[in-house]
Formats: C-alpha cells, sequence, structure tokens
C-alpha cells in the first residue's frame, strides 16, 4: 500500500490487511474527525476494542485517535474511530470559572478534564469580568462550553475561531492565510444549490424574565414567500434591544441558503484541508470563482491520490452560545453540603378585582369545554379575563383572602362576553362554582402572556411552569397568603393518576402513577426541609428514601418508594424542597413506574401506626 501506513496501539502495522480507501470526515459544528475503514479479518490481529489508531503517509500523519464501533461480517471488519476531541463531545459536566478567568485558562481546566493536551490556545489577554457558572443540565457538553467560552470571548475581542486535534487541542483564529492556497487543479465536480426552505421573514425575540419583547419582519418576503417565522430566546433587557436583535437575525435568515460542493482529486503530497481552511477555489466552467471557507470535508485516501468532497462556504465559525446565568442559588448547610435553590420572586398584588367561577358543566362555555385559546377547560388552571388587562397566555397569582384554598397560580386562558375590566371567572369543580360565589380578590402577574398560541404552549407544560413559579414565590422576599396546607408536593409533571391512602387496605400511603416512557425521568423532591434518616435498597420499596422533619415542635417522616436508579442523597444529609433524592422509577414490589408516598406524623415504625392521608397536609 506504498507508504500508506495503519497503526494499531502504535506498533501493530495492519496496512496489508486494510481494504482501501480509508474514510475521514469532519466539520466545524462537530469538533471531532471521524475515521471508517475496513479490514480483512486475519490471524494475529490485536485487540480492537478501544485502542488507538493511526493512519500515516511519509512524515504527514493523517489521522489519530480511539476506536469506538466495530463491525463484523464474514471476513471483513469494519471499524469507526474518533480523534482525542470527540471527548469534548462526549463528556459533560458542571464548570465553575471565577471573576478573572481568563479564556485560555478556562480552555485549559476543560481540557485537563477531557484529557486532551492543550496544543495551541487563545493568547489569553482576555479576562472574562463575570463568575461563569456553567451547568450540566444547560450544556450538553464539554464542547458546548468550550464554544460558549469563545462566544463571549469573541463579544469583546471581534475574534472567530474553530478548533482542530492536532497532537492535543489546536485553537485556530479564523482569519484567511497570507499565502492563499489555489484550487483549480483537480477539481473534477462543482455544484451550486440555492434553497429557500430554511428561510425566516418574521422573527420574535423575547426575554420573559424581563418581559423584553421584539419582532422583525419583512412584508416584501412574506408577501412573496407567505409567513415563515422563528422564535428566539433574547438576552435584551428591553423592547427596543429585543428589535435589534430580531431585525439581526431577520438579516442573516430572510435569504436563500446557498451550498456549493467540490470534488477535488489531487496526489497524495497536497496539501490537505480542514473544515475552517480557506482557499481560493476556480472550477473549470468557471460556476466557482472566489475564496471561500471548507466545511463538511469529507476523504478517500488511496495509496497514490486522494479525493476530497467538500462545502465552500462564504464563512464559517463555531456553534455561537451565548452564557446562561444559571437561575439558581448556592446555599450550604451545617454539614458542609451544597444545596441548590430556584431564585425567589417578589409578588406585587394589585386590589380591586372581583372573581366568580365557572365549569362547562354549568353552561357558559362551549358544549365542548374548550376555551378562547383552544385548549381544554381544566380546573384550578383556566380562568378567563379581559385581555385587554390581561393577555391571554400570562401566568397569574390570585389571592382570595376569604377563600384561601383556591389561591394559587393561573393561566389566563379564556375570554367572555361579561368578562370586562377587574373581573375574572376561575375554573372550579362544577360542585365548588356556586359556594365559591362572588370573591374579592388580589392579582399579581407573574408572566405577561402574547396571545392565544403563548396560552395553548404553557398549557402544554403547565405542571413544569407552574412548579418554577410555586418554589420561586416561595423563595421570594414576600409570599401569598399561607394555606392550611404544611408540605409541597413531591413531585410534578407527568401525572397519570393515583390510588388513595389505605387503597387496598394495609397500604399506608399514596401512589402517584407516570406514563411508562416517563420512567427515569419525573424528579422527586422532599416535601418539606429535612434531614436524611435511610437511603437504600428494601425488596419491597425498591429504591427508598426516608426523610425527618420538625415542623413546630412537630416531629414528621416522610417515605419515597421505587425510585428509579440509587438516590441521589445520603444517610445524614440536609436536604431542602429543592434537593433531588431521585425519579420516579419500578423498583422493588412495583408492576408499573411510580411514586409510594407516604407521611407519619412522627417516626416511621414497622406497623405504620403514625401513617397519616397524605391528602390532608399537601394539595396534590
Amino acid at each position: 500500500m506504498a507508504d500508506l501506513r495503519v497503526y494499531i496501539d502504535s506498533k501493530y502495522d495492519v496496512s496489508e490487511s486494510v481494504i482501501i480507501p480509508i474514510k475521514l470526515e469532519d466539520s466545524v459544528s462537530q469538533a471531532a474527525v471521524k475515521l471508517s475503514l475496513d479490514l480483512m479479518r486475519v490471524s494475529g490481529l490485536p485487540e480492537l476494542d478501544g485502542a488507538h489508531i493511526s493512519v500515516r503517509q511519509g512524515k504527514r500523519l493523517w489521522f489519530f485517535g480511539h476506536i469506538f464501533v466495530i463491525k463484523r461480517k464474514d471476513r471483513v471488519i469494519n471499524i469507526t474511530a474518533y480523534d482525542p476531541l470527540l471527548y469534548l463531545v462526549k463528556n459533560k459536566d458542571d464548570f465553575y470559572f471565577k471573576k478573572g478567568t481568563t479564556t485560555r485558562k478556562a480552555i485549559d481546566t476543560i481540557c485537563r478534564r477531557a484529557g486532551i493536551k492543550p496544543k495551541l490556545l487563545p493568547a489569553g489577554k482576555y479576562t472574562h469580568r463575570q463568575t461563569l457558572d456553567y451547568r450540566a443540565d444547560k450544556y450538553d457538553s464539554y464542547y458546548s462550553v468550550l464554544a460558549s467560552l469563545l462566544t463571549e470571548d469573541k463579544k469583546k475581542t471581534k475574534k472567530s475561531y474553530w478548533v482542530r486535534y492536532d497532537k492535543g487541542l489546536k485553537i485556530y483564529e479564523r482569519s484567511r492565510p497570507k499565502n492563499v492556497p489555489v484550487l483549480s487543479e483537480g477539481i473534477t465536480d462543482a455544484q451550486v444549490e440555492s434553497s429557500n426552505e430554511d428561510r425566516k421573514n418574521y422573527v420574535r425575540a423575547r426575554n420573559r424574565e424581563r418581559r423584553a419583547d421584539g419582532i422583525a419582519k419583512s412584508t416584501k418576503s412574506i408577501k412573496k414567500y407567505g409567513r415563515l417565522s422563528t422564535y428566539i430566546k433574547s438576552d435584551a433587557t428591553n423592547d427596543a434591544d429585543a428589535r435589534r436583535e430580531a431585525k439581526k437575525t431577520l438579516d442573516r435568515q430572510d435569504r436563500p441558503k446557498v451550498t456549493r460542493t467540490i470534488r477535488h482529486v489531487a496526489t497524495s503530497g497536497t496539501q490537505r484541508f480542514f473544515s475552517g481552511d480557506y482557499a481560493y477555489i476556480k472550477s473549470k466552467d468557471d460556476l466557482i470563482a472566489h475564496g471561500y471557507y471548507f466545511d463538511n470535508v469529507k476523504y478517500e485516501i488511496y495509496p497514490n491520490h486522494t479525493v476530497m468532497d467538500a462545502d465552500a462556504v462564504v464563512s464559517t465559525s463555531l456553534p455561537s452560545i451565548s452564557y446562561e446565568k444559571p437561575d439558581v442559588q448556592k446555599k450550604q448547610d451545617g454539614l458542609g453540603n451544597t444545596t441548590e435553590s430556584i431564585k425567589g420572586i417578589r409578588l406585587k398584588f394589585s386590589k380591586g378585582w372581583v372573581a366568580t367561577a365557572y365549569n362547562p358543566a354549568l353552561g357558559g362555555i362551549n358544549g365542548t369545554g374548550t376555551t378562547a385559546s383552544g385548549n381544554k377547560f381544566k380546573t384550578k388552571r383556566s380562568i378567563a379575563v379581559d385581555p385587554k388587562l390581561i393577555p391571554m397566555g400570562s401566568v397569574v397569582y390570585i389571592k382570595c383572602r376569604a377563600k384561601p384554598e383556591y389561591s394559587g397560580i393561573y393561566l389566563a386562558e379564556d375570554v367572555g362576553g361579561a368578562i370586562k375590566g377587574k373581573r375574572i371567572d376561575m375554573g372550579l369543580p362544577a360542585k365548588e362554582c356556586i359556594p365559591f360565589g362572588r370573591r374579592d380578590v388580589e392579582i399579581s402577574i407573574l408572566e405577561k402572556g402574547l396571545g392565544r398560541a403563548d396560552a395553548r404552549q404553557k398549557a402544554g407544560e403547565w405542571d413544569k411552569i407552574r412548579s418554577h413559579y410555586k418554589v420561586r414565590i416561595q423563595n421570594g422576599k414576600t409570599t401569598p397568603s399561607k394555606s392550611n396546607k404544611a408540605f409541597v408536593r413531591p413531585m410534578s409533571g407527568g401525572w397519570m393518576g393515583r390510588k388513595q391512602f389505605k387503597t387496598p387496605a394495609g397500604h399506608f400511603g399514596i401512589d402517584i402513577l407516570i406514563d411508562r416512557a416517563k420512567t427515569g425521568k419525573v424528579r422527586l423532591h422532599p416535601v418539606a426541609d429535612g434531614t436524611v434518616t435511610r437511603s437504600g435498597w428494601s425488596t419491597s420499596y425498591g429504591w427508598v428514601v426516608y426523610i425527618v422533619h420538625s415542623i413546630n415542635g412537630q416531629t414528621w417522616e416522610s417515605v419515597y418508594a421505587h425510585i428509579h436508579a440509587k438516590p441521589k442523597v445520603k444517610v445524614g444529609q440536609k436536604v431542602t424542597v429543592n434537593t433531588t433524592i431521585g425519579y420516579v422509577g419500578n423498583t422493588g414490589w412495583s408492576d408499573w413506574p411510580h411514586l409510594h408516598f407516604e407521611l407519619h406524623r412522627g417516626r416511621w415504625t414497622y406497623s405504620k401506626s403514625h401513617a397519616v392521608n397524605p391528602h390532608t397536609y399537601i394539595n396534590f
């Protein structure tokens, strides 16, 4: 195979067993280079699983990485390998960089954690002016954290980068080389495709927390192609900034996507190109004749020549990922354990509102029970409002002093002919509407809505939205009137139904069932602050956690059974209502994924003598 050599673990030369061509793929967005090759199965082959593999041709190192996939068929072994940058893509973790950390030092930390040698990093002159707290639940990999660091760097230095593996991590500044390579000889195919499939001519930029909302649209484009809208999450603090951000996005996306592809055949000694490299490309028919960056580069390597297929793009850079500050606060308990709580909000109430109650069973809403937003009516969620005062889709807190059990978080998703000014209709169970009567209430708008479509979207995510705001209200400086319920619910979202307390006989708790597809995904948390007294395995309960609470001098103990996997808390650990215990599962004596929850007034006993009905103390 001429001087094209393939080595396993640096010492086993398997070149004679390789079926040519050897294939390589890389792109700017995916970081790691992918290798694909076929080997004839012969005696004496070394162990392939997890082994290093390298491809060399003379002094050129075409590839170095690890084997990840092995497929065997007849006498052929197909190998898929990736260079070490794959560890940036496959790993995820929390990263915390203090204020004053340079981009270079932060990336060096990422490299060391991924086991990658930093070879060439940014100069390190830029120092981040804020603490960067990257949470694994928001950033899906080390690579996204790295891209975010470089995005924040770019905002200050105006420099763009791409990354590459060459005996270590190298981060190159995106710039045109002084001596631009010219590709003309050897181009055997060139194509140009123009597509409007991804075109956007209506852009909404929105920051829900700051209530900043901006829209940009192209009337001419909408008239020609129809409305093609998109939504972007904005960092803007006011409507004007949001509109400017929407306009920038519109300028980029209200245009056809032009794709240029080339095929280049060259001798083995010709320069190798990676995604991100720049060259002047001139096809024989002058269909392509300009300077372009390469992306989505694919090589077929033969002993005496190479075939390269690639996209020729006007501009390319790493994914742009702005830093997103986590909406949490760290707290440390007396045992040195770090817990987290969602940042609180202060409620501001507007007085002078009058509430009545309604339900489709009593008339006054169409026969299907569909609200004006198109959602199915739901008790203790749906409210009818005057959209001039409370836009549909708004999330509001209603305080009813005379009937505190009806105080809570509701969604504005309906209207009515008699609902004008400061009057609202609250969706309640039919048998409770008449006793509710007419009540004076106070209103606090937690999030201003954007109309019917917004209401429909929020209705589909209601459990998550309500739980989020409930915790934020509890952690705020001012809280609504407390009801007679002493505890919060142990889980939210994904509920299919529940079995009641002591049903069947001898069942001293309640079972909350979830959809089987959500096994291991629905989060569990304590019903009150406390201390873990047991965390482990039980034959009947499966993975289980016991927590003891002290409320107004009374000792309580709660039990959470059939947890999906080993609990995330330990015996003796102090926990809060925001601590993750684990996830709803199907372990132990269980034939369906559910939470078996018990509440004991006093400590848990084997006879369950202190068990009480959780419904008496928790608003399920």
